[in-house]
């Protein structure tokens, strides 16, 4: 996907459209594209414009029948909608909370048009609109049919993007293609259901891995019947390839073949299936962010690494809600200074706790490396958007826009994020101190709360609700055990991100015909991660084996331990992701 670090996409249908001149900008040029040509126009995907999903939920044979072989997989949540929702004016806040409905829309439209005929008095027009006011909330009720319910205060008056309730369905479903023989699968599913494809215990796959007609799900291997896994064995000589399920089965050896890995059999994304391989020191171009200036791609020392990375974390608070680039609502808000100091705060833990060769013979081996303290960086990152003459303009005059841009940008670098709990994870003590292990779980429950992706975040949070993931646990004092959650919750994550997948992962499915050729890796090995993260000035830095509670997957040739990394870049600031 290198052509999205260009801002560019691939045309996926003909395409005429204006080009603007990179010189001069309002010099624009009618241009036509073929499908399948590099365009120079930024989607989020890949893809532009992205393909099509149409929704198979209201009539799944009709639909998917207009795509041979498929079928209609359905994901499923909580319906949100314009009801107890919409915007509404809080003291000087817009929030949303109001309780907008159709009825109460039709006469917020109906007043609104009363006023404007200008045909009230003076005290009826001031009755209707308090009760405008009062009852409408924010909207502009001329407005209603395309009501913006989220997004920042300035942008509802001219905003015509849909009503939330208008493509937030409680159920969604996609026409895909189901799991072949010996690929890898989650589970049976339902078989009294002849339309929508879910589980046989009535739960959504979380995947579309189910099974074709006429096989079934056996212990994650799409099969005919058992006696098919000795066949199959046979025929593939124990090496599965990329999607095939790996692991053993009735006392047989399905081994992934050369730089694919395996996921563990309790991984509910993925259950023992083959992956290809991520190489460690290595970030991805996508649709969504740039992730190429990772620290470990850009020769950083990992004292540069842990002070630009506490930066980063710090600034993703409080994600979509307000802007470190907005100098009186954030940095002059005490709520933003007390949570910074939170997550200021676990990182010193873990600093702190640090092994002490990793601590002097790195970090500080030039005796240059100090950690500010919490009042001195607050202050100097605020200072990044004030004025020359130390005022605070948010506005378009200010003299300091660039310098407020350049900060928002910094912010939003997730791959800072994951490298400096990666570095300050695995370079920990070996035994860890309580307050050492409070942060690496505090951080978790930061990212769950405050990552400035909205999408990413829901994620994060619905991963860790799982079982097989969990939290980091705060009586555990094991070096390792920190280490390898965050390595296994990133590479859970990264097996959603636009930068692995091409775009949005309900648009961009995995191994998509379309998207499959483009798309990155996400599994990192344990050894690799370790190799990568553990500094050669920590005690036992050689490369370990994997922890005795960590999951272990094949590989081809010596066994690889594969369960999830939580990838790489563990320095400085969490740049990008």
């Amino acid at each position: 996907m290198w052509f999205t670090g260009s801002y560019c996409s691939i045309a996926s249908m003909n395409l005429t459209i204006l080009v603007e001149d990179p010189s001069n900008p309002d010099n624009k040029t009618l241009r036509f594209y073929e499908k399948g040509e590099i365009i120079p126009v930024h989607c989020d995907n890949m893809f532009c414009p992205p393909p099509q999903r149409v929704d198979c939920y209201k009539d799944p044979h009709k639909v998917c029948g207009q795509f041979p072989g498929t079928e209609c997989w359905i994901q499923q949540f909580e319906r949100t909608g314009p009801w107890g929702r919409s915007p509404m004016r809080f003291l000087d806040d817009i929030l949303p909370g109001a309780t907008m409905s159709p009825p109460i829309a039709k006469h917020c439209f109906e007043l609104t048009q009363y006023l404007l005929e200008g045909n009230a008095d003076d005290v009826n027009a001031m009755k209707v609109r308090q009760t405008v006011n009062d009852m409408c909330g924010v909207m502009d009720p001329t407005q209603i049919s395309g009501v913006n319910i989220f997004g920042h205060a300035d942008e509802f008056e001219q905003s015509q993007l849909p009503r939330l309730d208008a493509f937030y369905a409680a159920i969604k479903g996609q026409c895909v293609q189901p799991r072949q023989r010996g690929q890898s699968c989650i589970a049976n599913r339902f078989a009294g259901d002849k339309n929508l494809v879910y589980r046989d215990d009535g739960t959504p796959f979380e995947r579309p891995m189910f099974c074709a007609t006429g096989l079934q799900c056996l212990d994650h291997m799409c099969v005919e019947s058992p006696e098919d896994v000795a066949l199959f064995h046979g025929e593939q000589g124990g090496v599965a390839n990329e999607e095939m399920f790996c692991g053993t089965l009735h006392g047989l050896t399905f081994a992934c073949a050369q730089d694919l890995v395996c996921t563990s059999a309790d991984n509910f994304l993925e259950p023992s299936t083959c992956v290809r391989k991520r190489s460690k020191s290595i970030a991805y171009l996508g649709p969504w962010w740039n992730s190429t200036n990772c620290p470990t791609m850009n020769g950083f020392t990992n004292a540069q690494l842990v002070l630009d990375g506490l930066k980063v974390l710090m600034l993703t608070y409080p994600g979509e809600l307000q802007s470190a680039s907005h100098c009186e609502e954030y940095w002059y808000n005490p709520l933003v200074k007390g949570n910074h100091e939170v997550l200021y705060n676990y990182v010193a833990a873990l600093v702190q706790n640090l092994d002490s060769g990793v601590l002097h013979e790195d970090l500080n081996v030039t005796g240059e490396f100090i950690v500010p303290s919490f009042e001195m960086l607050w202050a100097n990152l605020a200072n990044e958007t004030l004025e020359p003459d130390g005022t605070c303009v948010d506005n378009e005059s200010s003299k300091v826009a660039a310098k407020k841009l350049e900060l928002k940008k910094f912010a939003f670098q997730p791959c800072y994020i994951w490298s400096v709990v990666h570095f300050l994870t695995f370079n920990q003590k070996e035994t860890m101190t309580k307050a050492a292990t409070e942060a690496s779980f505090g951080i978790a429950v930061w990212l769950r709360r405050y990552f400035s992706c909205e999408d990413c975040r829901s994620f994060f949070d619905g991963l860790v609700q799982e079982p097989t993931v969990g939290m980091p646990n705060v009586s555990d004092l094991n070096r390792e055990h920190h280490a390898y959650w965050w390595h296994h919750a990133h590479n859970m994550a990264s097996e959603h991100f636009a930068s692995v997948r091409g775009g949005d992962p309900w648009v961009a499915q995995l191994w998509n015909e379309d998207f499959k050729q483009y798309q990155n890796p996400f599994m990192m090995t344990w050894k690799d991660a370790e190799d990568q993260w553990a500094s050669h000035k920590r005690a036992s830095s050689a490369p370990t084996d994997v922890p005795s509670f960590a999951k272990s997957a094949f590989s081809l040739e010596p066994l690889l331990f594969v369960f999830a990394l939580l990838s790489a870049h563990v320095a400085s600031m969490f740049h990008q992701a």
